[in-house]
């Protein structure tokens, strides 16, 4: 009868959670990167999209630099990540809305 992995082995179980968290991180970084590229002629404020691109890619850098930090430190990392991204995002979208008009 096979067990699942995560129970019997849970240190990998959190090492695979950590990579997949750094490889999303990194991949949407440079997936932001080259759409503020794609967009710096149709809208302004496209160094906001490379901002956090640049953040993205830093966050998965870390992640694969120290992945046996331990999860807990990964959460706070991650929380720290998700409220700067966030008020990148925020701040714009408040660009793109005060652009409605002229679109």
């Amino acid at each position: 009868m096979t067990e699942p992995v995560a129970i019997l082995m849970p240190g990998l179980a959190a090492l695979t959670f950590v990579l997949l968290v750094a490889w999303w991180a990194v991949i949407t970084g440079i997936m932001q990167i080259v759409v503020a590229i794609e967009l710096r002629k149709a809208i302004s404020g496209e160094w906001l999209l490379v901002l956090g691109g640049l953040v993205s890619i830093a966050f998965g850098g870390l992640l694969f630099w120290r992945p046996g930090a331990g999860l807990l430190t990964i959460v706070w990392i991650f929380g720290a990540y998700a409220l700067f991204y966030g008020f990148l995002l925020l701040f714009a979208g408040f660009r793109l809305k005060a652009l409605r008009p002229a679109v």
